[in-house]
């Protein structure tokens, strides 16, 4: 029998996966094609989005579990390469459901859309890995350290939480306050993840327990107790000011328009 909210769920699974590795991987292949995979990234959040929307919408229970993230050693096309089979992957498997749901039921269009960008997403993987060539990437081993790991740690833990709450909101308004508050913390921890790849170390983002979906006390009382402390608001900006002049410095350097090669 066909268990389409089964597919739903391994699917948020893979997407959710999908958002970590092609974040990680952006952080270490540099500024031009981390923006491309950033893209992307952002493309299966919205994915996720609509799935978990789809979920709760019918009332079945919507947790943030996560698929293995591979990691990845070599150049950056061999990053690329990991990303290729990770969308060649859930090319496969959105087809597969789409068969077996059939065109009628009402979920098809919802993963004949998500399809459509996935397979978009491996060409595009394809033609970045081809133009790297035997490009590095930057180097540094997996980050194994209490800054890192606790400022990772919490920013992972949040954005979960956020979504958790934008995903089981009964208010509108509230759950696309939740979902900004996760866009937030996202930006926090790509900051946070590319400062420390270039500086220190390989930055992971750990795996985090699924959160439960909480009641409608728990979700007001979460909603305002969630905010940063005083000390992590310091670091925060310590991070966005050194990306932000590597952004600036970036942009007023003496390149050329539209080349990658100094006049």
């Amino acid at each position: 029998m066909v268990d389409p909210w089964g597919y739903l769920a391994r699917d948020m699974a893979d997407e959710h996966a999908a958002i970590i590795q092609y974040l990680q991987h952006a952080w270490r292949v540099g500024e031009e094609t981390g923006c491309a995979l950033e893209e992307i990234a952002r493309d299966e959040m919205r994915h996720l989005n609509w799935l978990a929307e789809a979920m709760a919408e019918a009332g079945q229970p919507v947790r943030l579990e996560r698929s293995p993230v591979a990691q990845g050693e070599g150049g950056i096309a061999d990053l690329l390469a990991l990303d290729v089979a990770a969308e060649e992957g859930a090319v496969a498997a959105y087809r597969e459901q789409i068969l077996a749901l059939g065109p009628e039921h009402p979920l098809t269009p919802l993963l004949e859309r998500i399809l459509a960008d996935e397979e978009h997403h491996r060409e595009e993987f394809r033609r970045l890995a081809e133009a790297a060539g035997e490009e590095a990437v930057a180097v540094g081993e997996p980050s194994e350290g209490a800054p890192w790991d606790g400022l990772a740690h919490e920013k992972y833990r949040r954005v979960l939480r956020y979504l958790q709450l934008a995903f089981t909101a009964a208010d509108p308004a509230l759950g696309r306050e939740m979902e900004e508050q996760a866009q937030v913390q996202m930006r926090h921890l790509g900051w946070a993840g590319e400062e420390w790849t270039r500086s220190a170390g390989r930055a992971v983002i750990p795996p985090e327990e699924p959160p439960q979906a909480p009641t409608p006390a728990q979700l007001a009382q979460e909603a305002l107790a969630m905010p940063p402390t005083a000390g992590e608001l310091g670091r925060l900006m310590e991070i966005h000011d050194a990306f932000a002049r590597r952004r600036i410095g970036a942009l007023t350097s003496p390149w050329s328009v539209g080349s990658l090669k100094p006049k």
